[in-house]
């Protein structure tokens, strides 16, 4: 028994369901056979419309469930964004208010030693040397004070977008690195200073007064970070299309988790932060701010107690200007 295709007279196939029985003789010999068969044609239509149908609902089933999968996946990862931006939002009004604080000690301070000092020099009699040397902080404290000013209005310019501008004209970084060496050296016993230069300086275009607040930073920095003293390497490699600046220190270096957030304004590495070291946070982020408006880029390489390596590039597209270093 069994279903099969057929061929009817007019050559047109079509489906039988049939069962053959055998008819034997008195004696059990086989004399013929008898069919009995019906046409299953429409039911085996039906039954191949119904397995389409099934495929087909399978596949919208399959489908709908691979959607389903994305839109979940999809919600997920919406739910997991607005909580990350949430959580940074958090950690940002964190570091906003941990920065109004720490400006606030830091304006303080120098404004304190100001105050008193100059309340010594008006009330007492001092020897010329405790004069001089009373000054010396005065105007020490008074150049800190400055600095900090300086870094809170160049974030507000930056902020608003108005009054921070890059005026390019042809400066020679290596005289710029020279000049900053020679004040810091002057402001530390702890330190030594090791320039490397090419012989051959170059001029680029650039904001001198730019590029010298970021070496100011860097440098100061790299001292700031290296209390115990030791030795900060200042070095400037030319390539085809690139000048590239690093200032490295042996200090204290900056915990891995720190290194991607050290460029963003009011972060403080938490070491920094431990070990009671000045800052408001905003050095790095102008320091940023103006070797991108430069069309370059910066970054920094730490390890933990072995120290820093921050490093700018600035690209040259201009005709250069070689300056034979005397």
């Amino acid at each position: 028994r069994g279903e099969f295709h057929n061929k009817r007279k007019d050559g047109s196939l079509y489906w039988e369901d049939a069962s053959i029985s055998p008819v034997k003789n008195s004696e059990g010999t086989i004399i013929n056979f008898v069919k009995v068969a019906k046409d299953v044609t429409q039911r085996k239509k039906a039954e191949e419309k119904l397995k389409e149908y099934q495929e087909h609902l399978e596949e919208l089933v399959k489908e709908r469930t691979i959607k389903l999968d994305k839109e979940i996946l999809e919600r997920r990862k919406a739910e997991g964004l607005i909580r990350e931006q949430n959580e940074r939002l958090k950690e940002l009004d964190r570091m906003k208010s941990e920065f109004l604080s720490t400006a606030a000690h830091e304006l303080r301070t120098p404004l304190t030693s100001i105050l008193g000092f100059s309340e010594i020099l008006l009330k007492r009699k001092l020897d010329e040397e405790r004069k001089n040397r009373f000054l010396k902080i005065i105007n020490e404290e008074s150049l800190s004070l400055s600095a900090l000013i300086n870094d809170l209005l160049d974030l507000s310019r930056i902020e608003s977008g108005r009054g921070f501008k890059i005026t390019k004209a042809p400066i020679e970084i290596g005289g710029i690195i020279l000049e900053n060496v020679d004040i810091f050296q002057e402001q530390t016993d702890k330190h030594t200073f090791k320039v490397n230069l090419p012989d051959d300086l170059v001029k680029i275009e650039a904001d001198k007064d730019k590029i010298n607040q970021v070496m100011e930073n860097l440098i100061s920095n790299a001292l700031k970070f290296s209390p115990e003293g030791g030795e900060i390497t200042v070095s400037m490699k030319e390539t085809k299309d690139e000048v590239k600046v690093s200032v490295s220190d042996n200090g204290m270096g900056i915990p891995e988790k720190d290194l991607s957030h050290v460029f963003e304004k009011f972060y403080r590495a938490e070491n920094a932060s431990s070990e009671a070291i000045g800052g408001t946070g905003l050095g790095l982020a102008i320091v940023k701010y103006i070797v991108e408006s430069h069309g370059g880029k910066i970054w920094v390489e730490s390890k933990l107690a072995k120290g820093s390596t921050f490093s700018f590039v600035l690209s040259v597209r201009s005709k250069r200007l070689r300056i034979r270093r005397k």
